[in-house]
């Protein structure tokens, strides 16, 4: 999975902002990455896709394009 930072009309994405995006998204309240991660793994238990989610992080920021870039959310599962 992934998060997908898209350029806003009339606006740029400027590289040295989202490379520190998965910093702070790891850690943001309102975003509460750790608190989809859970729901996920629920969803994934309950369907008896795996046993348990030992946890997960966030990868680097990757340039797409110009106008999108992405910030990897890996998921660590135990089948």
């Amino acid at each position: 999975m992934e998060f997908h930072l898209k350029k806003r009309p009339d606006k740029c994405l400027v590289c040295s902002l989202t490379y520190g995006l998965p910093q702070v998204f790891s850690k943001h309240p309102v975003i509460n990455v750790k608190g989809i991660v859970e729901q996920i793994g629920q969803i994934l238990i309950n369907k008896k896709e795996c046993k348990e989610c030992t946890g997960w992080e966030l990868g680097r920021t990757q340039e797409i394009s110009d106008d999108l870039h992405t910030i990897p959310l890996v998921l660590f599962l135990n089948k």
